[in-house]
């Protein structure tokens, strides 16, 4: 999909290029902007791209089939409010327990191999509460998690909070770099 987007781009490029050289000596203004356009566009695919490539060539970063196998049995909670308890096995009993009542909620028949919370964020300045790692023992019960995820929204209890697929935090990142990329695209579009 990509080599056809950049396929297209350089395409569009080539053909205003050959337009203007073409039809007049003299250089059209809405031409050049379009071409310029079409330019930056091109960079943005070329960079995300580099951005991908160098992710995928970190031999650090390259995921494991256990890695592969939990992340298919993981579903990552946001917003479920933290236990003020004082000991820590406490907050952990009190997060499973939380998280056993969600599964009746959302009507999955599952008990989680383990549950934690992941570390909050050093650069994060506001109260934002930390996430909450689900694994359960089987994917297909992931899969119906997030299937019933919606039932949530009906709940006076679990009323904004957010179920989702884990990911590493470089796919989240490339994630939410391709949400603003779309977004930009939709506010030049108006």
């Amino acid at each position: 999909m990509i080599n056809r987007d950049i396929a297209a781009v350089e395409a569009n490029i080539t053909t205003l290029a050959m337009l203007q050289s073409t039809t007049q000596d003299t250089i059209d203004i809405s031409l050049l902007g379009k071409l310029f356009e079409l330019m930056a566009e091109h960079q943005k695919t070329m960079n995300l791209l580099v951005e991908i490539l160098v992710e995928k060539s970190d031999p650090a970063d390259t995921e494991t089939d256990a890695d592969l196998k939990e992340k298919k049995h993981s579903s990552v909670i946001s917003c479920l409010p933290e236990s003020t308890r004082q000991k820590v096995i406490d907050r952990h009993h009190d997060d499973k327990q939380r998280i056993e009542e969600m599964m009746e909620e959302l009507e999955v028949n599952a008990v989680p191999v383990t549950t934690y919370r992941l570390p909050s964020n050093p650069n994060n300045t506001t109260d934002l509460l930390r996430l909450v790692k689900v694994v359960l023992s089987m994917s297909t019960q992931q899969r119906q998690v997030l299937s019933n995820v919606k039932k949530l929204q009906n709940s006076s209890r679990y009323k904004g909070v957010y179920v989702l697929s884990s990911l590493k935090k470089a796919e989240r990142e490339l994630n939410y770099k391709l949400q603003q990329t779309a977004l930009m695209a939709q506010l030049v579009k108006r």
